[in-house]
C-alpha cells in the first residue's frame, strides 16, 4: 500500500511540474508577442481584421498577430502601418483624424499621433495587474487600520470585509503571476486626454494624461463576479455606458467618475 502511494505522490509532482512548466512558456510566450513587432506581411488586407473606423480621409483596422492597415483610397488598397506588438487587435478609437488608440490581448493599449502609421504601446496587461495588486493592498491596509479604531459594533462587519479583501489581494497577485493574459476588448476617449478601455474579467482603467498613466477604475462598479465587459461608449446627451457578459449594463452621468447598474430583461452578453 505504501508502494502504491509512493507511486501516487510522484504521479501528482510530476502533474504538478509538467503544469508549470506549461504556464511558465505561455507566460514567456506572452512576454514575448509584446515585445515583438507586427510581422510585415505581403498582403496585410487578408489578414484576420476585427475592427475599423474612418478617421475621415482615411480608413483604419486592426486584427490579428497586431496587423494594422490603413487605406487613403476608400479601400482600394491598403498600406501596413507599422506596429511594436504581435498579440490580436480587437477594437480602435480615434478621437480626431490623427490621435487614436488601439487594444487587444494581452491586455495591450497602443497609441497613434500620425493617422495610424506608426503606434506605440502605452499600457499591457503586466502593468495593469500590477495596479490591480497596488489597488488591492492599499484597500487591504486601510481596512485593517480602520478596525484597529473601531467601534466594537463595528468589528463583525470589518471582520468579513477585511477576509474579502484579502481574497481579492490574493486572486489579484495570483493573476499577476500568471502574467499579461487578459484582454482589452474596447477603448473609448472624451478627447485627447481622458479616455478609458475595458476588458475581460472586469478589467476597467481610465487615463486623464493621454495614456501617459492609467487607474484602476474597476471598483467603481457593481461587477462582483468580474464578468467580461466587452463595450463602452457615449450616447447622446454626454451619458457614457459600459456592457458586457451576463447583462451587465452600466451608466456614467459624470463623466466616468461614478456608475449606475442598469437592470437588463437580457441575461447574455452585450458586444
Amino acid at each position: 500500500m505504501s508502494e502504491m502511494l509512493k507511486h501516487l505522490q510522484r504521479g501528482m509532482l510530476l502533474m504538478y511540474l509538467l503544469c508549470l512548466a506549461a504556464t511558465t512558456q505561455a507566460v514567456k510566450n506572452i512576454e514575448d508577442r509584446l515585445s515583438t513587432p507586427a510581422k510585415q506581411t505581403p498582403f496585410p488586407a487578408q489578414m484576420l481584421l476585427i475592427d475599423v473606423q474612418n478617421t475621415g480621409s482615411r480608413i483604419v483596422a486592426v486584427g490579428g498577430r497586431g496587423v494594422i492597415i490603413y487605406s487613403d483610397d476608400k479601400g482600394r488598397s491598403w498600406e501596413q502601418a507599422t506596429v511594436p506588438v504581435s498579440v490580436t487587435l480587437v477594437a480602435l478609437h480615434f478621437v480626431n483624424d490623427k490621435t487614436g488608440w488601439a487594444v487587444g490581448h494581452s491586455g495591450v493599449v497602443l497609441r497613434s499621433d500620425d493617422r495610424g502609421e506608426t503606434w506605440r504601446k502605452q499600457f499591457d496587461g503586466v502593468q495593469a495587474n500590477a495596479l490591480v495588486v497596488k489597488q488591492a493592498e492599499q484597500e487591504l491596509e486601510a481596512l485593517r487600520q480602520q478596525f484597529e479604531n473601531a467601534e466594537s459594533s463595528e468589528l463583525d462587519d470589518l471582520r468579513y470585509a477585511i477576509e474579502d479583501a484579502e481574497f481579492a489581494l490574493e486572486d489579484a497577485r495570483l493573476d499577476a503571476e500568471m502574467g499579461a493574459g487578459k484582454p482589452m476588448l474596447d477603448v473609448w476617449f472624451r478627447n485627447e486626454q481622458e479616455g478609458y478601455v475595458v476588458g475581460a474579467y472586469g478589467y476597467f482603467f481610465a487615463t486623464k494624461d493621454g495614456g501617459s498613466s492609467w487607474q484602476n477604475y474597476a471598483s467603481r462598479l457593481e461587477n462582483f463576479d468580474r464578468f467580461h465587459l466587452n463595450a463602452l461608449g457615449s450616447v447622446k446627451g454626454g451619458a457614457m455606458m459600459i456592457v458586457g457578459e451576463a447583462g451587465q449594463m452600466f451608466a456614467s452621468y459624470d463623466n466616468g467618475s461614478s456608475w449606475e447598474t442598469l437592470y437588463s430583461p437580457y441575461g447574455g452578453s452585450f458586444f
